[in-house]
């Protein structure tokens, strides 16, 4: 039946895009890039909210610089679709070689919406968002410092709210070479989100907390032989409803390239947490051109192989093998990808030609 569904959806609708881009250098120093791109439907749009566009024709008009003065960069993009500006705008200072400075201020009004934007920001949508981004790097003797607090708001309602809501993130990271084959990196993180939750009777727009601890050891045993070791736990605490979940994640992995030409991955991962709530992510590697960077919750492990050769010059050969297990659990998934019983593997093959 749903097989049936997406091949009657197939050509019901065409799209055409065309646009141009004009980029002028000033005085070596300062660069100027304006923008059009017009995308067209065959079908008009239909709107869910009063700030959603219902036509099918759009334009889009943008204006973005970057300049360099000395130890002190700048740069920024105002991007028009014929109803909002949407802007982004960053400054960089470097006080030191060793201590770099960068602070970034956006807007996303509501009305504003692009069919290709990936604006940085809490969510990629690149509308209905006001944020304030600072941090700063600073290398030492001893390791190097990352941080940064991110500050947002949503103006209007979202998916999770009914209502306008805020948030912030912070993060401090530490990284050091002890030996020249070993990489240490420690970093935490606590994020502050306002959500739409039952509390009593009635919904209520609450803060939820949440904080993570990872922990990443790799070596190189020998060029071509590398090894990783993580540990990370969460925290989640919603104070309002007295919810407290924890989460905490183990994984293995290592990178073997025994001969020219042809990489091993594999990894093995255990986890457990309280509920979906208090998931843990993992990027994984893949085939060329997939990211995988599944969501692991309850209790349970996961392991997979990636094979990776390279041959005539122009083909490369990719082999993945992956298991999910969960032991408590009698189905995985939901709705057309579930799976009776406790056991998710997956095998996937690909071939690329680059010329």
């Amino acid at each position: 039946m749903k097989a049936d569904n997406e091949i009657n959806k197939k050509n019901n609708i065409r799209e055409t895009v065309f646009g141009g881009r004009i980029d002028y250098l000033v005085m070596d120093s300062f660069n100027i890039s304006f923008l059009y791109f017009n995308t067209s439907f065959s079908n008009s749009m239909e709107s869910k909210t009063i700030h959603d566009l219902k036509r099918d024709n759009f334009n889009y008009y943008s204006l973005s610089y970057k300049t360099s003065i000395k130890n002190l960069f700048i740069t920024g993009e105002f991007s028009f679709n014929s109803t909002a500006l949407a802007s982004i705008n960053t400054i960089q200072l470097a006080l030191s070689k060793d201590f770099i400075f960068v602070a970034s201020i956006r807007n996303y009004p509501e009305n504003y919406f692009s069919f290709y934007s990936n604006g940085f920001g809490e969510t990629s949508i690149t509308r209905n968002e006001f944020g304030i981004y600072t941090g700063f790097k600073w290398k030492t003797d001893f390791g190097i410092f990352n941080f940064y607090i991110d500050q947002f708001k949503f103006p209007n309602a979202t998916f999770e709210n009914p209502l306008p809501s805020t948030g912030d993130e912070l993060l401090i990271s530490y990284s050091v070479k002890p030996l020249r084959s070993t990489h240490i990196f420690i970093r935490y993180l606590n994020e502050r989100k306002e959500i739409t939750e039952l509390v009593g009777e009635q919904n209520q727009i609450i803060d939820r907390r949440t904080q993570k601890i990872r922990g990443d050891v790799s070596i190189s045993i020998t060029n071509n032989i590398r090894v990783k070791t993580r540990a990370e736990v969460v925290f989640v605490n919603r104070k309002e409803t007295n919810f407290n979940e924890t989460g905490l994640l183990l994984f293995q992995d290592i990178q073997i390239k025994p001969i020219r030409n042809f990489t091993a991955y594999a990894r093995i991962i255990f986890f457990q947490t309280d509920s979906y709530a208090s998931r843990i992510y993992e990027f994984e590697n893949d085939l060329i051109g997939v990211m995988t960077n599944p969501s692991l919750f309850g209790t349970g492990m996961r392991w997979y192989l990636v094979l990776r050769y390279s041959f005539l010059s122009s083909f490369t050969l990719s082999f993945k093998y992956s298991e999910l297990y969960k032991p408590n659990e009698i189905e995985l998934g939901t709705g057309y990808s579930k799976i009776i019983g406790n056991l998710d593997n997956r095998i996937s093959l690909q071939l690329d030609f680059n010329y």
